[in-house]
């Protein structure tokens, strides 16, 4: 039903300029119907681009459109074809535990549409099948390594609390590859696997989402997670310096790095939050010295600011997530207290101006707090920015 301008470049790369002959042609893949097409001739200077356009207003009965267009002058001549998902509309709902019927109203659609309804018993399955995109076990930086040892745990938290989801995967990885669920229906349907789009770029991202389901097999395996977290552990520890801080990656003379430091607090304090990792006498010792580390520089940054009574640091809202987090541990230093207070009380008046996602940051900060009124009137913003 939209009404959408799909365009292509046309360059000319020669020193001349150059009269051509183009066409734009929209088809139907499954049949090589041509639903929409567009001639263009015209002249193009030297070492210059141009945009070629067709409007077209994409029908309710078409699940894949082709783009095709071919260009030629009089001494040579170019083309170009790609496929273009056409997406469908999509409405989540949600079954309470206590209900035994539900009722959802479809919207309206063609005879001939294909309605796919997609169930999940457990929506912790869709946190499970996140976590292998990051995990990386090739990570090299503070801060992939933070985000893989994020993955790790919480790969090993939730294990341990639905076991129901590690015997799930360990079942469909013994199953034949065409059976299993840890395949993409786009990979393993072979009604889907028309010639056209073969040569899609559709493909490729199957066999990547086949990948990344298959590599939940690793994460939820006890013995590979404790091994996989114990050399990240390691990793991570040697790339922390002597300061306290973490460098963003480990090289003779490297720094430490603020930026990268708040990230890897950030992303052990969600863990911690979350259950997992507490106790670790390896990632509390790692934490302790980073923590003084972010006090000291954050100190030195405002002491330097010099600042006025109406300078806002509301900029600084990630030091006060982080510090939330650690607070009971780590008790904030009697200098940073009033930097705090003050980046606290500059959210709560300056909060309107930020994006949305500052703006849930800010929800939770307040919350944190104790001021749940002001967090509720940020939620309350967030929703009437959102489109329905």
């Amino acid at each position: 039903g939209d009404s959408v301008t799909l365009a292509a470049d046309l360059a000319n790369k020669s020193d001349e300029t150059v009269l051509y002959s183009a066409i734009i042609e929209l088809f139907d893949p499954r049949t090589l119907e041509v639903k929409a097409s567009k001639r263009f001739t015209d002249s193009i200077s030297p070492m210059s681009n141009t945009a070629l356009t067709i409007d077209y207003t994409v029908p309710a009965d078409i699940e894949f459109l082709g783009f095709r267009i071919k260009a030629t002058s009089d001494t040579s001549g170019d083309g170009e074809q790609v496929m273009v998902p056409v997406l469908t509309e999509s409405i989540p709902f949600f079954i309470d535990a206590k209900r035994t019927e539900f009722t959802a109203q479809l919207p309206e659609f063609a005879n001939n549409a294909r309605i796919t309804l997609e169930y999940c018993d457990n929506p912790l399955w869709y946190c499970a099948t996140a976590l292998p995109t990051i995990f990386d076990k090739e990570a090299s930086t503070s801060t992939s390594l933070a985000h893989s040892l994020y993955a790790l745990t919480v790969a090993e938290g939730l294990a341990q609390q639905t076991p129901q989801l590690a015997e799930a995967i360990a079942y469909w990885k013994a199953q034949p590859k065409e059976q299993s669920a840890l395949t993409s229906m786009l990979e393993k349907n072979a009604d889907l696997k028309i010639g056209t789009l073969l040569a899609s770029p559709w493909i490729n991202e199957a066999e990547r989402q086949s990948l990344r389901m298959n590599s939940l097999d690793r994460l939820f395996d006890a013995e590979d997670n404790a091994k996989s977290q114990g050399e990240i552990m390691n990793r991570l520890a040697e790339m922390q310096m002597s300061d306290g801080g973490f460098a963003w990656i480990k090289y003779d003379g490297c720094k430490s790095s603020l930026y990268c430091t708040g990230t890897v607090l950030e992303l052990i304090g969600e863990i911690q939050q979350l259950g997992f990792l507490k106790g670790n006498k390896k990632v509390d010792a790692m934490v302790a010295k980073a923590i003084r580390y972010y006090d000291a520089e954050h100190l030195r940054i405002f002491n330097e600011m010099k600042l006025g009574s109406k300078e806002s640091l509301i900029a600084f809202d990630a030091y006060a997530y982080v510090r939330q987090m650690f607070a009971k541990q780590h008790p904030l230093p009697e200098a940073n207290r009033k930097y705090y207070r003050r980046i606290i009380s500059d959210i709560a008046k300056h909060w309107g101006k930020a994006t949305c996602v500052d703006k849930a940051y800010h929800a939770i900060i307040l919350n944190r707090e104790g001021r749940t009124a002001e967090a509720r009137r940020i939620t309350e913003s967030i929703r009437q920015f959102s489109i329905t």
